[in-house]
């Protein structure tokens, strides 16, 4: 009976994606306790912490342990912020990308502050002349900052259309982890802040322009004619700006080479298994239709013996959770033949349910002993295979094979023996710490209905090898129905998406930033070869050759941006430990990433100074010493 409707955007979490609800109604079999399978969201009263929530909790949880030691000693209750549950692991990557944008909008202003400043230069003895006819200076200032500003309004308007079109790739590329990312998008707010930060670039970037050109003296500005010189300052200033750029420049470029080095370290560890032309997929029988636990291993065995006669089907298993799909299944266990640990303190180990043919499907390696067979079936002994790093755990000095371990699964009272050991597989990401890992044949454990069809093919595409697994499922049974398709690959890669996506933004800021501080540095340097014009036809008149002079343009650009590594090397050792959390297997300050970025920023830096020093070489030096 449907009781009520809820809004479509209505989450209990923000990550859920349910679109019904049921009643949580308790039963006597959910008071049995036996597993940890609920969550519990709460609402603190009107003036009460988190602390003194904590401390509540941590006494209620004494009580039960000390009323339920066989099941809650050792056990507690964290209180954790709703908010911090939910954003608590993307909270760093957002805040890395606000960074990058940051330091991306400072390169723009710096790079449009000198262009500013040229055409500052260029406009003096106009500046000069209207302040000479009575012009007030703060009508001057208001002219200028007014052309600022809608230079920048206008830049940030054509930034707006771009977000608009642009969000929606950011939100295809990003990780599910991200809460809310699909809600994404330009609204009223965005537009607010676009034109805040629009007019204060505007006033920042007119600034060096103002006090460099504006609010000097009329007098100097008409002695000086029609000449577009700068003072001692102003160059300098404009050399400020570039070896600024340079640093920012290399704190982006040297974050996005080490996400770059991480990336490629976690995508060369081995999962454990073969991924290649490995296809996935959902199956949920209904307990109404299958009850029986005999029914449902009946409708999987024929499934599998279908699909492996299947031509482009190479083989086909079942296992419970499939790697990179989810944490799955865990428990507690004991030793069979050694002394019970304290309550509390037992080993835990993750719980797989496998038919006899998923290890050679996955390719997962036999180590010791032998695979469940099909003889390993219900009312046969009970066996398991467990992984290497169990197997090196409890019996680092002897052979596991034949030992017995008891489960607090479905049966406590069994002691199942342990039958072969396999190779270490990766549960839910590559970076993740390996974990002691229990495979139950199935029929020897209950299911409940759900298994994940796992299929390698012959090569043939994702789309073929899920037309193959619907047809035989639906030869069997046309009512059921395949859920979350999905290639190994696609798996594996939603796994590093929260290190990816990080990588691709701070790639494309950094890829922004280099390119203005190219800009810039071209820009610095075809001004100063413009105002250098005649003292360049006096040095080429004197006998200075074309190779010397572009060396020493070269050398004048090459200096800032030595001088701008230098100084992006105490930054990036500053900021670069941001990024640790989001790197694997790489330092901070990995000092190969660096050598390699500042080669690149040099190799750049010195093609964007070839074409200023070429022109200088072109000097005419009679048309440079006859002009004023």
């Amino acid at each position: 009976t449907v009781l009520g409707i809820m809004p479509h955007s209505f989450r209990p979490l923000p990550w859920g994606e349910e679109e019904y609800w049921e009643p949580f109604a308790l039963g006597d079999a959910d008071r049995v306790r036996h597993g940890r399978y609920a969550q519990v969201i709460g609402r603190l009263k009107p003036g009460v912490t988190t602390a003194a929530a904590q401390a509540e909790m941590a006494g209620i949880t004494g009580a039960l342990a000390r009323e339920y030691p066989e099941f809650n000693t050792g056990w507690g209750m964290n209180i954790v912020p709703l908010a911090e549950q939910v954003s608590g692991e993307s909270r760093l990557a957002l805040l890395v990308v606000l960074g990058a944008v940051s330091l991306v909008l400072l390169i723009a202003c710096a790079n449009v502050a000198n262009l500013m400043l040229g055409r500052a230069a260029s406009r003096r003895r106009e500046l000069a002349v209207r302040a000479a006819l009575g012009a007030p200076r703060w009508r001057l200032t208001r002219q200028w900052l007014t052309e600022g500003v809608l230079l920048a309004l206008t830049g940030g308007a054509v930034g707006v259309l771009l977000a608009i079109w642009g969000v929606d790739l950011l939100v295809a590329a990003g990780p599910a982890g991200i809460p809310r990312l699909a809600e994404m998008g330009v609204d009223g707010r965005v537009l607010m802040v676009s034109v805040l930060v629009s007019l204060l670039a505007g006033v920042l970037f007119s600034l060096p322009a103002l006090l460099g050109g504006v609010a000097r003296p009329p007098a100097p500005g008409l002695r000086e004619g029609g000449r577009t010189t700068a003072g001692t300052m102003a160059r300098r200033f404009r050399s400020g700006l570039v070896i600024a750029q340079v640093a920012l420049a290399l704190v982006l470029l040297f974050g996005a080479g080490l996400l770059v080095r991480s990336l490629q370290r976690l995508a060369a560890v081995d999962p454990g298994f073969d991924p290649r032309n490995l296809v996935t997929a959902q199956l949920n029988l209904p307990l109404d239709s299958y009850p029986e636990q005999a029914r449902q291993d009946a409708l999987f065995r024929q499934l599998l013996e279908r699909l492996r006669t299947t031509p482009g089907i190479e083989a086909a298993g079942l296992v419970t959770y499939v790697p990179f799909m989810g944490a799955g299944a865990a428990t507690s266990f004991t030793v069979e033949s050694r002394a019970r640990p304290a309550l509390g303190e037992e080993p835990v180990a993750d719980i797989r349910v496998v038919d006899p043919g998923y290890f050679d499907v996955m390719k997962i390696p036999l180590r010791r002993g032998r695979a469940p067979t099909a003889a390993d079936a219900a009312g046969a002994p009970p066996v398991v295979v467990i992984n290497e790093l169990m197997a090196r755990q409890l019996w680092p000095d002897a052979d596991p094979i034949g030992q017995r371990v008891q489960v607090s699964w479905w049966d406590e009272q069994a002691t199942p023996e342990v039958i072969g050991v396999v190779g270490d597989v990766r549960r839910t990401s590559l970076d993740q710490d390996l974990r002691p890992m229990i495979y139950y044949p199935m029929g020897q454990s209950p299911t409940g209905g759900g298994m994940m069809l796992v299929v390698r093919t012959r090569g043939e595409p994702t789309a073929v090898a899920t037309a193959a697994m619907r047809g035989a499922l639906h030869q069997l049974d046309p009512n059921l129905p395949l859920s979350d398709v999905a290639s190994m690959y696609t798996r594996l890669a939603a796994s590093m998406t929260d290190r990816r996506y990080p990588m691709l933004l701070l790639g494309l800021f950094a890829g922004l930033a280099l390119t203005l501080a190219t800009i810039g540095l071209y820009g610095v340097l075809s001004f100063a070869v413009g105002e250098r014009t005649q003292e360049l036809g006096v040095r080429m008149a004197l006998g200075a050759r074309p190779v010397d002079v572009v060396g020493m343009v070269i050398r004048g650009g090459l200096s800032l941006t030595l001088i701008g590594l230098a100084l992006g090397a105490v930054v990036t050792a500053l900021v670069s430990r941001v990024l640790g959390h989001l790197l694997y297997q790489v330092p901070a300050t990995d000092p190969l990433t660096f050598a390699a970025v500042a080669v690149l920023l040099l190799v750049v830096a010195g093609l964007a100074c070839l074409v200023p020093a070429r022109r200088a070489a072109r000097t005419d030096p009679i048309i440079a010493l006859r002009s004023d």
